[in-house]
């Protein structure tokens, strides 16, 4: 099942929101159903028919979300080259880049620790933002808030101008 926030990227770009969206999968639904078949899988990759293997295996409408995010978000991304490979058969976008996979992240022995190690993390995800997208859109670290989803395997993200949840809620994020 693709995750919930999904429907949100080409929901925005339908309804004009002024937002930047990122989606960066660990992998495709799609894939994970034709990897779990006895097939071929590698060697024949780029010539499935995805809609009709979509439908076979019941998930065509899960499928279709999945792959019009990755065609309207702003930045597609993967988190190795072989999903990257993957992804540029099946969802037929081929990612603008590959990202690490996660944090090293340790048991914490103190609270303190986390925090720490949260505020090492979130600086780290603001230099990268920074590095990426500074100059191409204008925003204020500051008020953007991260949002990072993980359901069933399937990672997204989306980026969200704080100014926005202030306006709807009238506390800053």
């Amino acid at each position: 099942m693709a995750s919930w926030p999904l429907p949100f990227i080409p929901l925005c770009r339908k309804r004009h929101i002024d937002v930047t969206t990122v989606f960066t999968t660990h992998a495709t639904l799609l894939g994970r159903y034709l990897c779990a078949g006895s097939i071929d899988f590698y060697n024949n990759l780029q010539y499935f028919d995805v809609d009709h293997e979509a439908g076979k295996h019941g998930i065509h409408h899960h499928y279709c979300i999945e792959r019009s995010a990755a065609h309207y978000a702003d930045i597609f991304a993967t988190v190795s080259h072989i999903i990257a490979y993957k992804s540029e058969h099946l969802l037929k976008r081929k990612p603008d880049g590959i990202l690490p996979n996660g944090l090293n992240v340790v048991k914490f022995q103190a609270m303190h620790e986390f925090h720490n190690l949260h505020s090492t993390s979130k600086s780290e995800i603001n230099e990268f933002v920074r590095g990426n997208f500074y100059g191409h859109y204008d925003f204020d670290l500051d008020d953007t808030l991260y949002v990072i989803v993980r359901i069933h395997g399937i990672h997204s993200v989306a980026d969200v101008h704080g100014r926005s949840i202030r306006v709807q809620t009238g506390t800053r994020v």
